[in-house]
């Protein structure tokens, strides 16, 4: 339980929709070893930079951890009216997760 609070605040600190738009950028952070720097660069929303890199920060530990599925699971079962948005696109993310750790 604590570890699903944990990812539940780390994903509340970079923002469910922050998440799912910049998902493929956070996750070379971790797989490509890209710095944050790059993609601070690509965070588009007025967010001051010290925002951009707390959120990357935050959103770079989720998948360190190896908790991406979990935060996907959660974005796709809030029933949270800002989430129904970018629900269908958390879907595809949590699909293609899941088929690559069948895979693997």
């Amino acid at each position: 339980m604590a570890n699903t609070i944990q990812v539940e605040d780390l994903l509340n600190r970079v923002g469910k929709g922050i998440f799912i738009k910049y998902y493929e950028d956070f996750k070379e952070l971790e797989t490509k070893n890209v710095p944050n720097s790059v993609v601070i660069e690509k965070i588009q929303e007025d967010f001051t930079q010290k925002s951009k890199n707390s959120r990357t920060v935050k959103a770079k530990r989720i998948f360190v951890e190896g908790k991406q599925v979990e935060a996907l699971k959660i974005i796709v079962e809030s029933n949270h009216p800002s989430v129904q948005s970018i629900k269908a696109r958390a879907n595809e993310l949590l699909q293609k997760e899941l088929n690559r750790k069948s895979i693997l």
